[in-house]
């Protein structure tokens, strides 16, 4: 597996907003923390989630900076773009570290500030 194909494609199944394709990168026991929220464990958990969020935007993009990749672990440093409802668009640094296992996430952790995203 080359790392940064793999953050590609997975990436490219969030900013197609398909949680189908996403959740295909998971495992069946992966746990998802975003930010300071708490974990939600499982595939199929994780896909309500996601598509809880995504149902809150229009779009988003994760422009991929650097992938790094040390043994099991893939380190993301990513610049996303989300787009409101109300057609407006906001950028933040994020990083992403996902724990692999046979070439699928079982630990997915996203670090970011996006609080103003969703502020009035």
């Amino acid at each position: 597996m080359i790392a940064k194909d793999f953050a590609a494609a997975a990436f490219g199944a969030v900013d197609a907003m398909d949680v189908e394709r996403f959740a295909t990168h998971l495992t069946d026991d992966c746990v998802f923390i975003f930010g300071n929220a708490e974990p939600v464990v499982g595939k199929g958990a994780i896909a309500a989630y996601v598509d809880g969020f995504f149902s809150m935007l229009a779009g988003l993009r994760h422009d991929l900076l650097d992938v790094w990749q040390v043994a099991d672990v893939i380190i993301n440093r990513i610049q996303v773009t989300y787009t409101r409802r109300d057609g407006h668009r906001m950028s933040f640094p994020c990083a992403v570290i996902w724990r692999m296992r046979d070439g699928r996430i079982a630990d997915y952790r996203i670090f970011i500030d996006n609080t103003p995203l969703f502020a009035s």
